[in-house]
């Protein structure tokens, strides 16, 4: 009945194929803004891909805006449906946090910020670690830690070396516990150089974590800046050691932005209203 795609080659290759197989709809979702869609005639050639979708997902505002001036999708043929997250898998239970801690040797007052997501390029991890060796200079308890694999890992190992911080920077590697690593965190940390609505960002938000994140892809639609957490531009390390330092600094102002920000994730980004908003999408178009 419905044909539902996601992302580049199940994109050309699904669309295609749900036509073929007579498939009573097709329908696409957009993650990201994603480089590549920006590139003639590349961008244009998968824009031209969407008459065989009935319809397209964009997963915020941002990525819906960025196809259409990008790929040429028509504005009539997208809308944009939030992601949503199971909102009590990541509530706070501070016992797990700590045991967390104890498992990578993480001292238990050590004031740890951490990044979540796949080691690549565009997540931006190497301005990450220049922030980490600016804020480590003047400040022996902020610890460090990279959560998640990828062809990266090597060279940013090397950076934390060049730079003195290796004993304080934790590698974690390809793990399951995600809920407990952000229970372990006391700033979630986004140095992404584009983004479409990060999964990891609604989690850490969903867990009371307050975010300093780069304002790119539909970040800046869902993390109020000054309120749930602080924005910064993207590539710019001082800038993200700056607002981190900013947040330690006031620590009454942790407690309040990661009260925010779970409670705008609580209204605005629950798997149920993703859920139910997308069946409805399918039972419209059919």
């Amino acid at each position: 009945d419905v044909v539902h795609t996601h992302l580049f080659k199940s994109d050309l290759h699904g669309r295609l194929a749900g036509r073929m197989g007579n498939a009573g709809r097709v329908i696409s979702t957009l993650h990201s803004t994603d480089p590549w869609a920006a590139k003639f005639p590349l961008g244009r050639i998968y824009g031209a891909t969407a008459r065989f979708a009935d319809i397209l997902i964009a997963v915020s505002d941002e990525v819906k805006a960025y196809h259409i001036r990008m790929t040429g999708v028509p504005p009539e043929k997208i809308i944009s449906i939030a992601n949503g997250i199971d909102i009590q898998r990541f509530a706070a239970r501070p016992k797990v946090g700590s045991h967390f801690r104890a498992q990578y040797n993480i001292p238990r007052d050590a004031l740890l910020l951490g990044a979540v997501g796949r080691l690549v390029p565009d997540k931006g991890h190497s301005d990450f670690l220049r922030a980490a060796a600016l804020i480590a200079e003047s400040h022996p308890r902020f610890w460090f830690m990279l959560v998640g694999d990828g062809p990266l890992r090597a060279s940013l190992e090397r950076q934390t070396e060049a730079a003195g911080i290796r004993p304080r920077v934790v590698f974690t590697g390809l793990i399951e516990e995600i809920p407990a690593a952000m229970q372990a965190l006391d700033i979630l940390v986004f140095s992404s150089l584009r983004e479409g609505l990060p999964l990891t960002l609604l989690e850490g938000m969903a867990a009371s974590k307050p975010v300093v994140a780069t304002q790119v892809g539909g970040i800046g639609g869902v993390l109020k800046n000054g309120v749930s957490g602080w924005l910064v531009p993207a590539g710019d390390a001082s800038a993200l050691a700056h607002a981190c330092l900013r947040l330690i600094e006031a620590p009454v102002q942790i407690a309040q932005m990661g009260k925010a920000a779970q409670q705008c994730v609580e209204v605005e980004y629950t798997l149920e209203r993703m859920v139910a908003q997308t069946l409805q999408l399918y039972t419209k178009t059919l």
